[in-house]
């Protein structure tokens, strides 16, 4: 791996650990405001430990085993492509607040 490519990788396990670590005090601060019971809460943290659980097994095979000459380039792609959908995906909810959204 050339010296450029680890600084790539390196900064993109940066910005998802990042992320990741804006998500604790995100899900406390969404579930203060819409006021979820504890069903709601688990349900809340469930669809999220549920696609790291599915998306390995399912999109992180196919995506491999149809990767072309550089597989993994083609994963760190496809994640970032699905980090920026949920984040498109979650800003309508956001906006109306409303859990189903």
């Amino acid at each position: 791996m050339t010296d450029s490519a680890s600084h790539t990788v390196s900064s993109l396990f940066f910005v998802w650990g990042f992320a990741y670590g804006l998500l604790g005090s995100l899900n406390a601060q969404i579930e203060a405001i819409l006021d979820f019971s504890a069903g709601k809460s688990l349900g809340f943290y469930s669809a999220y430990w549920v696609g790291y659980l599915l998306a390995p097994a399912l999109l992180g095979y196919w995506v491999l085993s149809r990767g072309g000459p550089q597989p993994f380039k083609a994963t760190f792609i496809c994640g970032l492509w699905l980090f920026a959908c949920g984040a498109m995906a979650f800003w309508p909810s956001s906006v109306i607040a409303s859990f189903p959204g």
